[in-house]
């Protein structure tokens, strides 16, 4: 197991959100990278502020991208560095807020009920999909993952979060787990 303490930087101005970034583009300064013999794993904090523009600008109604306020948003990337499957499932992370509660994940499922009942269309409700990650995911040596958490927001004293992220190995998860734990992880406002 790997202990990290993320130090927490100043974003403003940071226009990239996942989409077309590579984890060795130096423009990019994640608030948390660690790199193991087995993978690669960073992770940026995201404001309501910076995430209710994103989808503003995709075409949501002002009202509806004020709903990505309720959840903290993680931007999250993960590199398969073994020569066997790992497992990314979202099932076997658990993210703790300052006072050792654990804090609930929205996925995709809950975001899309959540968005038909507010009544977004479908072709926002798709583009939100793909922008938050998938609940489980085999990545293949080599590959990458990239996409956003979303944890449901418990308050104004949920800082700093703690996360414990297991990855499962092989094609039958029987291998591993490789644990990375990560301290001091910000939900931005």
């Amino acid at each position: 197991m790997i202990m990290f303490r993320a130090a927490t930087q100043s974003l403003a101005g940071v226009v990239v959100l996942f989409a077309g970034v590579t984890l060795g583009n130096a423009a990019w300064k994640p608030d948390i990278s660690i790199d193991r013999p087995e993978l690669k794993f960073v992770m940026i904090s995201r404001s309501s502020e910076q995430m209710q523009a994103f989808y503003e600008g995709r075409g949501f109604p002002a009202d509806k991208a004020r709903e990505v306020s309720s959840a903290c948003f993680l931007t999250t990337g993960v590199d398969n560095l073994t020569r066997d499957t790992l497992w990314m499932d979202l099932s076997q992370w658990e993210f703790r807020d300052r006072h050792g509660r654990v804090l609930t994940h929205r996925g995709r499922d809950q975001w899309k009920q959540h968005w038909k009942q507010l009544g977004l269309k479908q072709a926002h409700i798709s583009t939100f999909n793909w922008t938050v990650m998938p609940q489980e995911r085999d990545l293949f040596p080599d590959e990458h993952i990239g996409s956003n958490i979303t944890l449901v927001r418990s308050g104004n004293d949920m800082n700093p979060v703690t996360l414990t992220a297991r990855f499962p190995l092989g094609k039958d998860k029987s291998g591993g787990p490789v644990i990375v734990k990560v301290e001091n992880i910000q939900c931005l406002d």
